[in-house]
């Protein structure tokens, strides 16, 4: 097999997935992870295609993902299509008003309420319709 850019300066953003014989066939639902080390607009963008492919609606179960701290990593495009188009919504506690605001003009849960927001209080969201709560162990 020979490489279609052999440019080692250039990053080929691939990843190494193995499975079992048959694993590409399953019904169980699956999780994909993104944790940088150094986030950027780039990797995040890349990220939300990778979700955007798998979340096709052809699988039997459905795709989750958690982004936690990366919204502004997110460029107008695909991260932003991603939370536009996601049926569910947890909002939780935002470290400043600006971060309320954001989520307020792109889920349109009023500001107050996630302003009001403390430590494992949460606002679910599904469609237009949203309910609030509290983590507990």
């Amino acid at each position: 097999m020979h490489p279609i850019n052999n440019n080692n300066a250039l990053s080929n953003h691939h990843a190494f997935v193995v499975g079992m014989s048959g694993s590409g066939k399953t019904t169980q639902g699956f999780k994909i992870a993104y944790r940088p080390d150094e986030p950027s607009v780039g990797d995040f963008d890349n990220y939300c295609r990778v979700i955007w492919a798998a979340g096709n609606g052809r699988h039997k179960k459905a795709l989750k993902t958690i982004n936690e701290e990366v919204a502004e990593y997110g460029s107008t495009g695909a991260g932003k299509a991603i939370i536009d188009n996601c049926e569910y919504a947890c909002i939780m506690m935002q470290k400043t008003p600006k971060s309320a605001k954001y989520l307020d003009e792109l889920t349109g849960v009023p500001f107050n309420e996630i302003a009001a927001l403390r430590k494992f209080d949460y606002i679910l969201q599904q469609g237009k319709e949203y309910t609030t709560g509290k983590i507990r162990w």
